[in-house]
């Protein structure tokens, strides 16, 4: 009985010369790492518009897993958060859009604190989230001068 040796379609060295992959392929290490290779770059631009026409037909869900998997929350604990209709700080109503609804979080533990519209989110990254910051502007804005 003989055993059948493998002989690279491509450069016609057999198994005894040159590796090949297990199973049964016909080609050899270096001339199958060629072709895949060929073959990515061949149809790169295909590859991205299937990513770009995925990305846009799942936007809400991919912005969705990927709060999830930020704040360690599950994928339904994001979705009540997005479908609370109320800034947690201002309490007006929120837009429409998830886009624009904020995730504040404590920088310090990276903690969820809550879902807050857009002035408000930009109003605490500007007091640099410092209760003392927020106290003197309160004091400020009821007219006194000095902070605490």
């Amino acid at each position: 009985m003989t055993i059948a040796v493998r002989i690279c379609k491509v450069c016609s060295k057999d198994e005894n010369e040159v590796p090949f992959y297990e199973g049964r392929d016909a080609v050899c290490k270096e001339h199958r790492k060629r072709v895949e290779r060929d073959r990515y770059h061949d149809n790169r631009l295909v590859r991205l518009a299937h990513v770009a026409e995925y990305r846009e037909a799942n936007r809400d869900l991919i912005r969705v897993r990927t709060l999830a998997r930020k704040y360690r929350l599950t994928i339904e604990q994001v979705k009540a958060k997005l479908a609370q209709p109320f800034c947690d700080l201002c309490r007006d109503l929120l837009p429409e859009s998830s886009k624009h609804r904020h995730f504040d979080r404590d920088h310090a533990t990276d903690k969820l604190r809550g879902v807050l519209c857009h002035s408000c989110n930009t109003g605490l990254v500007l007091f640099k989230d410092d209760p003392q910051r927020l106290i003197a502007a309160i004091l400020y804005l009821r007219g006194g001068r000095n902070a605490p």
